[in-house]
This record gives C-alpha cells, sequence and structure tokens, in this order.
C-alpha cells in the first residue's frame, strides 16, 4: 500500500514538472516593435491634365472618328459629305480669286508709280461686299479720269485756235498736276482693295478650316458638355501649394510623380502664379505649380486624374513612437541601447534626425508604446 501511494505521488509530481516544462518552451518572448531609418520623403497630392486642350469647331454629329479615339497630327476629323465636299471646292475657288485679286492690285500699283495705267481686270464679282465696294470706287476713279482727259483735249484745241498761249500753259500745268492727284489717289484705293481682298481670302481660307477640321496635334478626341475637344498625349501635373511650401516643392530638381503608390515617372516645374480661386484669405495665398511630365511608355494618364509629387529630403526621418526623452537629452533605442540624437521639424512639418551618428538603414527600436 505504501509503495502505491508513493508511486502515485512521484507520478503526479512528474506530471506537473512536465506541464510546467511545457507551458515554459510554449512561452514567447515580447516583441519590440523596429523601424528601419530612411531618409525623409515628402508627397503632395495633386492632379493631371493634358497639356493643351483645344475646342474644335465640328460637332460630335459630323466627327469621322469615336470620342476618345487618339488621333495623328494632322488627321482629318470630320465626316466629308456631298455637301460639304460642294462647299469646299466654292471656298477654295474664292481663296484663288481673292489671291488673284491681290496679286493683279499690286501689278496696277507698280504701273502707275511706273508711268503706266494701272490697268485692273479681275475674273468674275466678288463675293465679299468690301471688295467690291473697293473696285467700284476704282472703277469709278478711273472714269473720273478718263473724262477728266476728254475735257482737257477738247479745251486745249480750243486754246489752241484762239491762240490763248498763257491760257494753255496754265491749262497744261493744270493738267499734269491733276494726273499726280489721280495716280495718289489710285494708288490709295488699290492699297485699300488689297486690304479688303486679304481679309476676305482670310475668312474664306477660315471656313475652309473649319470644313476640313484636323488635329492641330497628336491627341485623344474627347466630348465634353456636348463640345468636341482634343486633348494631347503630353501631361501636366498640377499642384496647388501653400506660401510655405513653395520655395521648397518649386526648387526641387528629381521630383517623382505617383499614381496610387506607383512611380510613373518625373516631374520638372514649368511654371507657378497666384491662384486667386484657391486663395481663401490674404493672409494664406496659394499658388499654382504646374509641371513637366515625362512618363514611362506604359502609363495611360487620364484628365483629372490624382497624383502625387514625391521628393527625398536629406535628414533621416525618425517617427515619435521611436524617439525617447530624459533629462540628458533625446535619444533613441539602436540594439536596446541608448543613442542621444538631436531631433527638429523641418520646413515641412516632419520630425528629421539633424545628430547622432545614425545612417539611412540604421534599425532602431520602439522607444513609447
Amino acid at each position: 500500500m505504501a509503495m502505491l501511494v508513493r508511486s502515485t505521488w512521484l507520478a503526479t509530481v512528474l506530471g506537473v514538472a512536465l506541464l510546467l516544462s511545457g507551458c515554459v518552451a510554449d512561452a514567447k518572448p515580447a516583441t519590440v516593435a523596429t523601424h528601419t531609418l530612411q531618409t525623409a520623403e515628402y508627397s503632395y497630392a495633386g492632379y493631371l491634365v493634358p497639356k493643351v486642350s483645344r475646342k474644335l469647331s465640328v460637332s460630335a454629329t459630323e466627327l469621322a472618328v469615336q470620342p476618345g479615339d487618339t488621333v495623328a497630327a494632322g488627321e482629318r476629323l470630320r465626316e466629308s459629305t456631298a455637301a460639304i465636299r460642294e462647299r469646299r471646292r466654292v471656298l477654295r475657288s474664292a481663296v484663288s480669286a481673292y489671291a488673284q485679286r491681290v496679286r493683279l492690285a499690286s501689278a496696277a500699283v507698280t504701273s502707275l508709280r511706273n508711268g503706266g495705267s494701272g490697268f485692273y481686270a479681275p475674273a468674275g464679282s466678288a463675293s465679299a461686299a468690301d471688295v467690291r465696294t473697293a473696285e467700284r470706287e476704282i472703277t469709278a476713279a478711273k472714269t473720273a479720269e478718263a473724262r477728266a482727259a476728254l475735257t482737257y483735249k477738247n479745251q486745249l484745241s480750243k486754246l489752241t485756235e484762239a491762240k490763248a498761249t498763257s491760257d494753255i500753259a496754265f491749262h497744261k500745268a493744270d493738267r499734269t498736276l491733276a494726273q499726280r492727284e489721280y495716280r495718289t489717289r489710285l494708288i490709295g484705293l488699290f492699297d485699300s482693295l488689297k486690304t479688303a481682298c486679304t481679309t476676305a481670302k482670310s475668312a474664306a481660307e477660315g471656313k475652309l478650316a473649319g470644313l476640313d477640321v484636323k488635329a492641330p496635334f497628336a491627341g485623344v478626341v474627347t466630348l465634353t458638355a456636348g463640345e468636341v475637344w482634343i486633348n494631347s498625349a503630353a501631361t501636366s501635373f498640377v499642384y496647388v501649394a501653400t506660401e510655405d511650401q513653395l520655395d521648397s516643392v518649386a526648387a526641387q530638381t528629381s521630383l517623382e510623380l505617383r499614381v496610387k503608390g506607383t512611380a510613373v515617372g518625373t516631374l520638372k516645374l514649368a511654371s507657378s502664379s497666384y491662384d486667386a480661386e484657391a486663395t481663401t484669405s490674404a493672409a494664406s495665398p496659394r499658388y499654382r505649380l504646374l509641371f513637366d511630365v515625362k512618363a514611362s511608355a506604359d502609363f495611360t494618364p487620364r484628365d483629372h486624374g490624382t497624383a502625387s509629387a514625391t521628393f527625398q529630403g536629406t535628414n533621416l526621418a525618425v517617427p515619435s513612437a521611436f524617439l525617447g526623452h530624459d533629462s540628458e537629452s533625446d535619444f533613441v533605442l539602436v540594439g536596446g541601447e541608448r543613442r542621444a540624437v538631436a531631433v527638429e521639424k523641418d520646413a515641412l512639418g516632419q520630425l528629421v534626425l539633424t545628430s547622432g551618428g545614425l545612417t539611412a538603414g540604421d534599425v532602431i527600436q520602439q522607444v513609447s508604446s
């Protein structure tokens, strides 16, 4: 009986010992959070816009392409119909006719200055009212000169018969002055005609360009509020900065463009300007920074899509939970040992190390829970 009790007692002690041994083996020491030091990174949220956008003089129903299509520079965007082709023919003819009138008017001016008659005979009537008016004034001036020439010959004949020598001399001098006046006036009328023809030619060319709507640059055709626009393939990044941020962000030469955290290109400042719309008070002005984007080939920007400009600072960033404070100084824990450091908030509001002998890649432990 004594042997049985002793055996039971030993078994119990051994079981408890094994149980305790298992608990100790399963217990894990408390872990301390760590942080790998890196230079401070700054990121500013903005948005992407096409570098160039232009409204096109064509309706959505007349488009030869679909909204969203990518087109090449010079590609025709308006559907060609029989009516448009006829209108195009008429306008091209008008452009040619006005160009011919300009050449004829210039030749007439040269003729007049060289003592000629200033011959001018365009083919057909002009459609532009200003051109028709200028041509009528030229015709009227030439008619008046022809009439004056007849009158002069008639009076000269009578004076010659009467042998009125002094009157003949006066009459001839008067005629010479009248001819000079006529030539000067006619040159002015031809100059006015050239101006009217040039204006009419430009107007016809504008209408022709409206019919021959072509992509002014490579880009994407879009439909916005019922209007047809083309957005350039090149993209710009927009960031609205505070006055404190302006100089710091604008001075960066290695800005990275990120979309949803992924680097897609680099940025270069193109311009900065005061943003009256974003400024809500005179004490807090805002500035619109516009950056040129050099994107990777596989990146497709979205108009007004969100993105960020990111750059690296020069000092190491330290999270506040990994920074300790005591009566001696600020400190961090490296391998469980105290390391005195100096810290400050930089101009952009991030906590950075300014001394302590630490470098990027060093691992520190969390100080506060």
